[in-house]
């Protein structure tokens, strides 16, 4: 498992990282702002320092093809609305992903979308 708040903002873990590509299991993805802190304060996607993009990309070319899990809580985001966090990890990462793991259209959303969620309340 691959987890980006922890070791997203260190450079020389990326270049190690990559040399591993294809025995990693899990990309954990979350943003954040400092380096280290005591506090795990989590952003969404793309509103920290983390450069997710290069991290998405580089592990691509490297030969990670496995799944992506979103961590989008803690006390960073608590206050965002759960469907608002959601329609924004979803909308930022399927615009970071390789066009390889792209369909020609933009991928409907599945039953359990946060819009359809949110309809259920």
């Amino acid at each position: 498992v691959l987890d980006l708040y922890h070791a997203g903002l260190n450079q020389p873990t990326l270049d190690r990282v990559k040399q591993f590509a294809d025995r990693i299991e899990l990309l954990q993805l979350a943003d954040r702002d400092e380096p280290s802190n005591a506090e795990e304060k989590r952003l969404l996607p793309g509103q920290g320092n983390v450069d997710i993009d290069r991290w998405i990309n580089e592990l691509d070319v490297a030969g990670y093809n496995g799944p992506i899990e979103l961590e989008i809580h803690g006390a960073g985001v608590e206050e965002i609305d759960y469907f608002d966090r959601l329609d924004h990890s979803y909308d930022y990462v399927h615009g970071q992903l390789p066009a390889k793991c792209k369909s020609t259209e933009t991928p409907a959303r599945q039953p359990n979308s946060a819009a359809q969620l949110r309809s259920r309340k």
